[in-house]
């Protein structure tokens, strides 16, 4: 019987570190394919341009994400507009947004979302918002990010100029707060780098099943292919059912970049209740996704993982269980190596590299328990619908 426990926890980690053998080589596929040249700056066509944010009581840090934009490059980009969603603010954010669109160097629109529920569609309140910022922009390439990031310079071309090529119709980058500070800050850059680094490696072979809203851009065509935001399953990571719904009608490419320059920077959550709150959300739209193939890989991964770190106590008695959590350890270990080497991180980053990949295995596991258990979800000051049994 010991025998075969032990070749059964042999299986396992190997099997674990296979999957994520095929990550990493997904990555490099992503990175080989991500390449940004300046002739596509000069494409045929006219390239218009909407920047989508929604906003509910942003009053504090829209003015950051207002002054990173007002220095974006848009050389390459014909016509550009700011969309800002006032989702129903009871603080500033609608007159600051009327401030900021008088001396603005492009259009900026401001769009009221109304009480009533989208007709026939049930949607989390983001995806509403979504909805309602789509039908109001005028352009063909839709670029999302939120009212708490700021973005660097080549952020909208990066994102937006692939667009000439025909065949795109989605593409989305890496989001990554800033990590100064202290751990809980610190810890929140590596860990959005690093599960931007799963869902880009599972892009690499044309599997594309999740993404961060923050940082993503369609084609208008692509987005109505799919009856748009209000057309799209019920799921609280309204952006990775986006994605999803876009790859499966096999019409267009959905790409990831790797590309530094295509970085957002969100500002981090400052309290470990709210940091948990976050990433169930999250967990729960990817263990209970609509889209089965986003469902069954990150349930292998995420499952695996809090299994690998529940049987760490037993292993004291029966050691060759310790493999299972070996493998968990070397794999995570091996993706945060890549996405540290595509973004540059530096020495700060790679010296809490291995401290990073041992909490997140027990705040992963701890995250995928209170998932389990239907732990209510939260967006801002919402509470969100249930999403489970699938």
């Amino acid at each position: 019987m010991s025998s075969l426990l032990f070749i059964i926890c042999v299986a396992l980690g190997a099997g674990i570190l296979l999957v994520h053998v095929a990550v990493l080589v997904g990555i490099v596929i992503a990175g080989s394919r991500d390449r940004f040249r300046e002739s596509e700056a000069s494409g045929d066509g006219v390239l218009s341009v909407s920047l989508i944010v929604p906003a509910r009581n942003e009053e504090r840090l829209l003015p950051r994400l207002f002054a990173s934009l007002e220095k974006v490059d848009l050389s390459g980009v014909d016509r550009f507009e700011l969309v800002v969603i006032n989702d129903r603010s009871t603080d500033g954010t609608e007159s600051l947004t009327e401030d900021f669109a008088r001396t603005a160097p492009w259009p900026v629109r401001i769009v009221q979302v109304p009480d009533d529920p989208l007709p026939g569609a049930r949607a989390n309140p983001k995806q509403r918002a979504l909805h309602y910022g789509t039908i109001t922009a005028e352009s063909e390439v839709l670029l999302f990010t939120d009212a708490d990031c700021t973005v660097g310079r080549q952020w909208v071309r990066r994102m937006t100029l692939p667009f000439r090529r025909a065949r795109l119709g989605l593409i989305f980058g890496t989001v990554m707060p800033s990590g100064t500070g202290g751990f809980l800050r610190q810890y929140q850059s590596f860990d959005h780098l690093f599960r931007y680094y799963y869902t880009a490696g599972s892009a690499g072979f044309g599997n594309p099943t999740g993404g961060f809203g923050n940082n993503i851009a369609v084609r208008r065509a692509a987005l109505e292919s799919v009856g748009g935001f209000a057309a799209l399953r019920y799921s609280v990571t309204e952006d990775a059912e986006l994605i999803a719904e876009v790859r499966d009608t096999h019409r267009w490419e959905v790409k990831p970049t790797l590309s530094p320059e295509s970085i957002v920077w969100p500002e981090p959550q400052t309290h470990l209740a709210d940091m948990v709150s976050q990433s169930v959300r999250w967990n729960t739209g990817g263990l209970y996704a609509p889209d089965r193939a986003a469902r069954y890989s990150y349930r292998v991964v995420m499952l695996f993982l809090f299994g690998s770190v529940v049987a760490v106590p037993v292993a004291i008695f029966f050691p060759p269980l310790f493999l299972t959590s070996a493998g968990s350890f070397l794999s995570m270990t091996a993706v945060a190596v890549a996405a540290s080497i595509y973004c540059r991180r530096g020495f700060r980053f790679w010296s809490m590299l291995l401290p990073n990949v041992l909490f997140s295995m027990l705040f992963y596991s701890y995250v995928t328990f209170l998932t389990l258990a239907h732990t209510p979800i939260r967006w801002k000051d919402r509470l969100l619908g249930e999403q489970r049994g699938r």
